[in-house]
């Protein structure tokens, strides 16, 4: 079975042709710019986060303030994959609030934000971390 995807311009559908996405760093990309593609009112907060067990790819806040950590993978999702998202997420849950409130701040920082600002404008405190 095969789902195409249409765009309708001047009264005509059109199909929009497949594409590859040849990195995981561009589809990192493209949610890093808009993290509805995953989950309306994700917000990301970290990207490439060192942690104990390795890198993780993006780390978010959902609008309820919970923390999602993104793992992305070319290819099937295995097992190991999903015991390495269980163990970033047991390093966030494990880091002091200082040390992952310093991480959210650098990343909002370098992209013109930073901690206070992001926590008033969706009316939350300290309490997320």
């Amino acid at each position: 079975m095969e789902i195409g995807i249409w765009k309708v311009t001047s009264n005509r559908p059109q199909r929009y042709q497949r594409g590859r996405i040849l990195l995981e760093s561009q589809l990192e990309d493209w949610i890093e710019q808009d993290p509805s593609l995953l989950s309306p009112g994700l917000h990301i907060v970290g990207r490439q986060l060192k942690v104990e067990a390795g890198r993780l790819d993006l780390l978010g806040l959902d609008p309820a303030g919970h923390w999602v950590i993104v793992e992305i993978k070319r290819g099937d999702v295995r097992r190991d994959t999903i015991t390495q998202a269980i163990d970033y997420a047991a390093c966030i849950h494990e880091m002091s609030d200082t040390e992952l409130q310093t991480h959210v701040d650098e990343y909002l920082k370098a992209h013109g934000n930073n901690l206070k600002q992001f926590l008033q404008a969706r009316e939350w405190d300290n309490s997320v971390f």
